[in-house]
Order: C-alpha cells, then sequence, then structure tokens
C-alpha cells in the first residue's frame, strides 16, 4: 500500500515511499512503518538495540567519541556488540552479520576521529553491524583538512562503505546536510532545534 501524507505533493510522496523501500532493502528484517532507536550515549546498549532488531526496527549501539588505541569505549563497544549477538541468538562462528543492528558515533573530538579507521573499523567488521550513525562532526577540523583526509567525515564514509556497511549521518544545519550528502551518506537524520540542546546551530 502506497504512504499518503495529507498536504504533500504526489511528487514527495513518491519520493517518501522510495526511500522507505530502499530503507527495507538495506534491512531486510524491518517491518513498517521502520522504527529506529537512536545511538543516546550511555543509554543505547546492546540488549536494547537487539530487541528493537527483534522487534521490526533498526537499533542502535552508542558508542562514544573516544577512538584512540586503548579507549574504554571501544572496548564497551565490542562487549555490547556481543551481548547484541547473545540476545539475537547469533552465537555460531562463523559470525553472521547483525540484522538491522547499527553502532552510533561522536565526531566532535578532533583528536581523536583520526583514528577511526584504525581503531573501530576492525571492531564493526568482527561483529557486523549493519549501520553506522555518525554525527557532530568538528567543523573547523573539517574545513580546515584536506578533502579525505584522515578523520574527516568523507574518510570515514569511504572506510564504511568499502567495508559493506550503511552510512546514517544526523545533522543540524541545512549546511551540514549538503556536507553529509557530498561526503556519500546513504541516510540523512535530520535534526529538529528541540533536539536536547545537540544543535550546532542556533535556531
Amino acid at each position: 500500500m502506497p504512504l499518503h501524507f495529507p498536504g504533500h505533493s504526489k511528487k514527495k510522496e513518491e519520493s517518501a515511499q522510495t526511500a522507505l523501500t530502499k530503507l527495507n532493502s538495506w534491512f531486510p528484517t524491518t517491518k513498517n512503518p521502520v522504527i529506529i532507536s537512536a545511538p543516546m550515549y550511555l543509554i543505547a546498549n546492546g540488549t536494547l538495540a537487539a530487541e528493537v532488531s527483534k522487534a521490526g526496527g533498526i537499533g542502535f549501539i552508542a558508542a562514544g567519541f573516544d577512538f584512540r588505541p586503548g579507549s574504554p569505549q571501544l572496548t564497551t563497544l565490542s562487549s555490547e556488540l556481543s551481548l547484541a549477538r547473545q540476545a539475537l541468538g547469533l552465537t555460531d562462528p562463523p559470525l553472521t552479520p547483525l540484522p538491522a543492528i547499527g553502532v552510533g558515533f561522536i565526531l566532535t573530538h578532533s583528536i581523536s576521529v583520526p583514528h577511526f579507521v584504525d581503531t573501530v573499523l576492525p571492531i564493526l567488521i568482527e561483529h557486523s553491524p549493519q549501520a553506522v550513525w555518525l554525527f557532530a562532526n568538528d567543523p573547523d577540523f573539517e574545513f580546515s583538512s584536506a578533502p579525505g583526509a584522515k578523520g574527516t567525515a568523507k574518510q570515514i564514509i569511504d572506510a564504511l562503505h568499502h567495508s559493506g556497511f550503511v552510512v546514517f549521518f544526523q545533522v543540524g544545519t541545512v549546511r551540514d546536510a549538503r556536507k553529509a550528502v557530498a561526503d556519500g551518506a546513504d541516510v540523512i537524520v535530520a535534526q529538529g532545534i528541540d533536539a536536547g540542546g545537540h544543535q550546532l546551530a542556533k535556531g
């Protein structure tokens, strides 16, 4: 049954239906309407993500912002991904992909993001979640770095795509949305001015 949004043009309705179809194709276990649990830091863990996945949604695990070698946040991420796998009954080797499970990362720490590909990506490849949610890359770091430089959003997105992950990108401004699209993000999470204070520009 096609979606209908009162007050919207037919073209917009068709666009929304196309986006939903694409989301379902990326995450075949999802049921419409697709419910997505956001990777709220210190709240969204592996157990919650697994339960959302079981219910036909997409569950995200919050992984934090410290990607430096030896970071406790990376150790915790590995543990939470293992818990999600256990909750979904996917413990037999070789590890099968985690259906409709994702991981969220905060990119505000320019001292940390250059380590992402070297420290985070191996954990993601080992545990096989299906998506990665990125948020709040440092604009000063982004615009002072060469295109594709280590730790930039584009470099991280390219590396994630190369390894087969769907990339969500949370933005708080139109400028950031355009940049995320240009950098290759698959899904734009459009954040309103009411987003719990996590807003990169004044509304």
